[in-house]
């Protein structure tokens, strides 16, 4: 029976950072050790519990049982025994066991050590060599279990491996044995593992959890998303590599340190460095020949096989596959690459400019020498001897006779018909030729759609000093250079490129005259929400420029009419057109906040978009989400954002499309209250992160926003703080607000005055400009970091924001605002929390609803009810507050019933009381442990200067807890409080 075992890894961090960037704390946890047998192993380990748990169980069942683990070199499988066999029990014996090439050559070479030990008489036959050394290591262990632990287990001679195997199958010992290639394995191990009596665990590599968690033990500090997805990307996970690449970020300057936490840099190219030397060992045996191969191949991204055949032997694309080096996917066209990202990774990097020339000019040559890709079917020929011979007779693989020519489309560069553009043109300017202006715009258009503006802008910027400069800004190139402009966040120079052609541009084609408009659209709707002030100079734009945008959007829709009516563009081009038309709308009323606009608008064309693309579809299903979220339409929105989450997982949507419907969507369930759906989105992205920029900047911020939201200070912290700094190295700015303010809330609740006043600076001085969502976000985490400082304005500033978002129709926002109000202390308000709710959908919508309730009409059933809703929908600290709320009224009306129950449930937390405690400690139960503290202090007679001065926080700190004590416990002063306690006190006795 096979038993192999599939692995998943759960990583939880323990980092814990209370400070600002410059006093974050470092997490505890130790790097790996390296690969062998070493005493120098660490006494903790990074990630694999999963895989350790299932190890150890296997060899908890006894003797005879164990595991054979299987992973490529550098993925940590010596580590992980050293681990191992550190979580075993102190009194096992342990018989460590290495296979070499060396000894390989050698019978029982790999237990040389132990047959010195034997007599001399026993050393002649196998059969007594293999009953000594089981009695050799029996007498040794002296009833001790024995395990034996064996590294490079593809390299042992048959003597040892069937040693080794008899002790297991006569169950006088365990098996813990690491292989890089199992298929190499002695029979003896192989047979144990069919029978079932050795588990199978395949080390695979570290997910991008354990990778952050890595890099921060690496680099003792926080590592910003970013460049923990680059660095994951780069070194394909494996953790050898890991620490390799690490180094080489660091010293070429891609990774540097903004206070206490490492950004990517991401205008200093990837660096070759350790890893690339490293890697590329693997190719030192290859021929000359194999080596041009492997370097072409890897510089292409892929080749067809018939192409990749010219210059070779038949059987030596056969070798470099048998060596894991070249892999066959077999398509219509099949074509060769190489097996490994990393290794073809290296090889681009490892290439100067002289050698990526050569090998340029030798695949055109080879192309126009050998035959067309497409002659080859699916199904036809794929060995490399026939495809070698038919390029070397010039016969087509189906028995066509005559030469074989090489033709493309349109005539141009041969490469170009099988290469992906954007590898074409960065193998091209690396080489040091220019581009033609058609392949810098394909060039340019792929990148941008697969999420690569940066490459886009090289491409197309690099046009401007040639002599066709009119060819290299056609309307077609400033469409793509401005599209990557912004969506680098780059809006003034986005700007700059639009104005140089639409003031000198003449004949431009009906098509690209239309899409012109819309990108001008674009770019003025944001110049609106003032996204452009800090970049572009008051004269760039004329005056009143910015708030005619929707003018241009009406020409679009004039202009295109006029042309479909005269015939003057294809049925094809006015669809997508009308499209563009379309999601163009949908952006500019989303970024100016008119959601019910929106929701009247796409509500007809969704149904429409049933017959579309798919990428239609998503798009202007995510938008049409928003709307319905937004306004009173969440299970609406919650219905549409399934067949949303279906559209994201399906292929043949750009990655550009699919980023921005992602975050659209997680959007909507963070302003709805909808965390928990929120949460698990995020989970569930990993199975498309490939696809996305997520996980990276994006993802982390919207993790952080999450726990933020939900009132977890500790987990948002963990991703906002270096969410922020690499913000600020080199992000979107109409992010670094939201980001900020989210982080400034997050210190506060932990009493970090100076950190939340330093990041709430930041956000002050950011550009407050962009979506008004994200503005929205970040004015609302901004009030409620002033709340928790201590601010007496704070629920009037959500009552105010409360009231823009009615007039706008953000109901969804108006609701959250209502609900801050309350919670701060603001009763006057609660009947309208009522009737906003009644309005919406869906668990939040009831949670505002019961906890507005509870609190008018001092019902503790009712706070223990929103309490448990909050909890459900993943509102932690709501929930927390309310328990807290719940507890103190029951208190002050007597209900000992509900006082009890309320501990009881509580029970093991921070907040939890005896029921043993007198009458004041249940009082002031209701408040957290710092609010306790300032409390009793307060009631003592000591002054705010002096509790600050003994708490080591500001007076103003201490003003904002007592305003909390005193909404918390219903008084209205420090003498009536004090007067309560002592009642209560005096009561008990």
């Amino acid at each position: 029976m096979q038993n192999s075992i599939s692995q998943s890894y759960v990583v939880n961090s323990s980092a814990s950072l209370s400070e600002p960037p410059t006093g974050v704390s470092k997490s505890g946890l130790l790097r790996p050790a390296g690969i062998g047998w070493d005493d120098h192993a660490p006494p903790r380990f990074v990630g694999r519990r999963e895989v350790t748990r299932t190890i150890l169980d296997r060899l908890a069942s006894g003797g005879g049982a164990g595991c054979i683990l299987v992973g490529e070199p550098g993925s940590g499988k010596t580590a992980l025994i050293h681990h191992v066999l550190r979580q075993r029990s102190s009194d096992s014996y342990v018989v460590h066991v290495r296979g070499s090439a060396f000894s390989g050559r050698t019978p029982f070479g790999a237990l040389t050590f132990l047959l010195s030990d034997l007599e001399p008489d026993v050393a002649t036959h196998p059969v007594l060599i293999l009953r000594g050394l089981s009695r050799l290591i029996q007498e040794r262990a002296q009833g001790r279990p024995v395990l034996l632990a064996v590294d490079n287990g593809e390299d042992l001679d048959e003597f040892s491996a069937m040693a080794l195997s008899q002790m297991v199958l006569s169950r006088t010992a365990g098996l813990l044995a690491c292989f890089r290639d199992f298929s190499r394995a002695p029979a003896e191990f192989t047979g144990l593992w069919r029978e079932g009596i050795l588990s199978r665990v395949d080390l695979e590599p570290l997910d991008i959890s354990e990778t952050a968690e890595l890099l921060s033990l690496e680099l003792e500090g926080p590592v910003s998303g970013s460049a923990v997805a680059s660095l994951h990307r780069h070194t394909g996970g494996n953790p050898h590599l890991l620490t390799l690449g690490c180094a080489d970020y660091r010293d070429s300057g891609r990774l540097r340190r903004t206070g206490d936490v490492w950004v990517l840099d991401p205008h200093k190219p990837v660096p070759a460095g350790q890893l690339a030397k490293t890697v590329l060992s693997r190719l030192e045996s290859l021929t000359e020949r194999q080596l041009a191969l492997v370097h072409t191949v890897a510089l292409a991204g892929s080749l067809p096989l018939a192409t990749a055949l010219h210059g070779v032997e038949p059987g030596e694309v056969d070798t470099l596959q048998e060596h894991g080096i070249l892999a066959v996917e077999q398509h219509s066209v099949p074509r060769v690459l190489l097996r490994d990202p990393v290794l073809a990774g290296a090889v681009s990097l490892s290439l100067d400019a002289a050698t990526r020339g050569t090998l340029l000019r030798q695949l055109r040559a080879a192309l126009a020498a050998g035959p067309r890709s497409g002659d080859y079917l699916p199904g036809e020929i794929l060995s490399g001897e026939s495809l070698a011979r038919d390029a070397s007779t010039g016969e087509s693989p189906s028995g066509a006779s005559g030469p074989v020519e090489a033709s493309f489309p349109g005539g141009g560069d041969a490469v170009a018909a099988i290469l992906d553009p954007v590898r074409l043109a960065q193998w091209q300017l690396d080489s040091g030729e220019s581009l033609d202006p058609g392949t810098a715009l394909a060039a340019a258009r792929a990148a941008n759609a697969a999420g690569n503006p940066a490459g886009a802008v090289r491409f197309l910027n690099l046009r401007k000093d040639r002599k066709d400069k009119d060819k290299a800004n056609s309307p077609a190139a400033v469409l793509e250079l401005v599209a990557a402009r912004m969506a680098l966040g780059e809006y003034g120079a986005a700007l700059a490129v639009l104005s140089g052609c639409r003031t000198g541009d003449a004949g431009v084609a009906p098509v690209e005259e239309i899409r012109l408009l819309i990108a001008e659209n674009r770019l003025l709707c944001l110049a609106a929400t003032g996204a452009l002030s800090a970049e572009v100079p008051a004269a760039a734009l004329p005056p009143g420029a910015a708030k005619k945008h929707e003018e241009l959007l009406a020409k679009a829709d004039l202009r295109l009419a006029e042309l479909s009516g005269a015939g003057a563009i294809s049925r094809t081009d006015a669809g997508m057109l009308k499209r563009d038309l379309v999601l163009a709308r949908a952006e500019c009323n989303s970024t100016h906040g008119r959601f019910l606009e929106n929701a009247a608008f796409l509500a007809p064309l969704q149904v429409e978009a049933a017959g579309q693309d798919k990428a239609s579809r998503l798009l202007i299903g995510s938008w049409l989400c928003e709307a319905l979220g937004m306004t009173n339409g969440q299970d609406e929105a919650a219905e549409l954002i399934q067949d949303m989450h279906r559209l994201l997982r399906e292929p043949g949507i750009s990655r550009s499309d699919r980023t921005r419907a992602f975050a659209r969507i997680l959007h909507v369930h963070l302003a709805t209250g909808s965390l928990e759906a929120a949460r698990r989105m995020l989970e569930e992205q990993a199975e498309y992160s490939r696809e996305t920029r997520f996980p990276g900047l994006f993802g982390e911020l919207g993790e952080g926003v999450l726990h933020a939201y939900a009132g977890d200070p500790e987990a948002a912290l963990r991703c906002l703080v270096p969410a922020v700094a690499q913000l600020r190295q080199a992000g979107p700015d109409s992010l670094l607000p939201l980001a900020a303010s989210a982080t400034a809330y997050c210190l506060a609740l932990r009493q970090n005055q100076a950190g939340a006043e330093a990041y709430l600076r930041v956000r002050d001085k950011a550009v407050d400009g962009g979506p008004w969502t994200m503005r929205r976000a970040a004015r609302h985490f901004a009030a409620l970091a002033h709340a928790a400082l201590g601010s007496q304005e704070a629920a009037r500033r959500f009552v105010e924001l409360a009231g823009h978002d009615h007039r706008r129709g953000a109901y969804s926002y108006e609701l959250l605002s209502l609900l801050s109000a309350a919670r701060l202390g603001d009763q006057d308000n609660l009947e309208r929390i009522l009737t906003v709710a009644a309005h919406q959908q869906g668990p939040f919508a009831r949670m505002c609803e019961t906890y507005a309730k509870g609190v008018g009409s001092y019902d503790a059933q009712l706070l223990i009810q929103a309490g448990e809703l909050g909890e459900s929908a993943g509102h932690v600290g709501f929930a927390r507050e309310a328990s807290e709320r719940a507890l103190a009224v029951a208190s002050g009306s007597g209900d000992r019933a509900t006082v009890r129950f309320i501990h009881r449930s509580r029970r093991g937390t921070a907040v939890s009381v005896t029921e043993g405690s007198d009458a004041a400690t249940e009082y002031l139960s209701a408040l957290t442990f710092r609010e306790r503290s300032i409390a009793r202090m307060a009631a003592a007679g000591t002054s705010n200067k002096a509790i600050a001065a003994e708490l080591n926080i500001s007076v103003r700190t201490v003003e904002g807890h007592l305003y909390q004590v005193y909404s918390k416990l219903h008084v209205g002063s420090r003498r009536e409080l004090a007067k309560v306690i002592a009642d209560k006190s005096e009561a008990r006795k």
